[in-house]
């Protein structure tokens, strides 16, 4: 039986990160069980390093990572932001490629059980499993929502780029294939994080994703190339920033 107090559950507004580990199936099917936790032991220290001095909460359910603040001011969206920029190239060094998007919205947790749901999960989750990359996008709503209260958003970390967005399945010669489409959406910048010098070996990524003898496999390929157009893009904006 729950102990949840149905009269008193309700939502809170937050912003929601849904982060998953892409490849990770690969990596269980080529790793035993020891080295995986360490893996993700690792990445589960960082993280703690990470969100020890904010109010942040997070968990991971199974190859995924989920992060979410306790209401939805601007100071908890910037600490979100700022703490996912550092998480992404720290998953990398892991040999975990990450893929997510930050939602806003309506979001229940119970901290005894770890139970949630909400409307902010399911826009998050939607938005993560539509992109063809690695890296992590604002969903329209949240965007909406930081424009619309003036939220003074950080042009260093957060800019303006076309995402490769699957759109349905296309027939062709009695195959089926993925369609993509490009969408402007604004995305999390996290080459400061990424490269000291801030450039990108053109080696580098492919070999973030095939860390610890995972191949780069045919279907990830795209994922590959439309991060490493990304991280240019970024390194360029910087470049005429300096």
């Amino acid at each position: 039986m729950s102990n949840i107090d149905n009269n008193k559950l309700e939502y809170k507004k937050s912003f929601v990160c849904y982060l998953d580990i892409l490849g990770f199936k690969e990596l269980v099917e080529s790793h035993d069980p020891e080295t995986l936790y360490t893996l993700i032991d690792y990445l589960r220290g960082d993280l703690k390093i990470l969100c020890q001095k904010s109010s942040l909460q997070w968990l991971f359910i199974s190859d995924s990572l989920l992060l979410f603040t306790p209401n939805d001011s601007k100071e908890n969206f910037d600490r979100l932001t700022g703490i996912v920029a550092a998480i992404i190239p720290m998953a990398f060094s892991k040999s975990f490629p990450t893929r997510g998007a930050i939602s806003h919205g309506d979001f229940y947790f119970d901290n005894e059980s770890g139970f949630f749901f909400g409307p902010a999960y399911v826009d998050a989750e939607k938005y993560e499993r539509k992109q063809e990359w690695a890296g992590v996008i604002l969903t329209p709503n949240c965007t909406n929502f930081v424009m619309s209260h003036n939220y003074n958003l950080d042009a260093t970390l957060l800019v303006e780029y076309n995402v490769s967005m699957k759109d349905g399945v296309l027939v062709r010669d009695d195959k089926c294939e993925m369609s993509y489409k490009d969408e402007k959406m604004l995305c999390i910048n996290w080459i400061e994080n990424y490269s000291i010098d801030k450039t990108i070996d053109e080696s580098l990524l492919e070999g973030d994703f095939s860390r610890l003898g995972k191949k780069v496999r045919k279907e990830h390929l795209n994922k590959v190339e439309n991060t490493r157009k990304f991280l240019k893009h970024c390194n360029q904006l910087e470049k005429k920033r300096c």
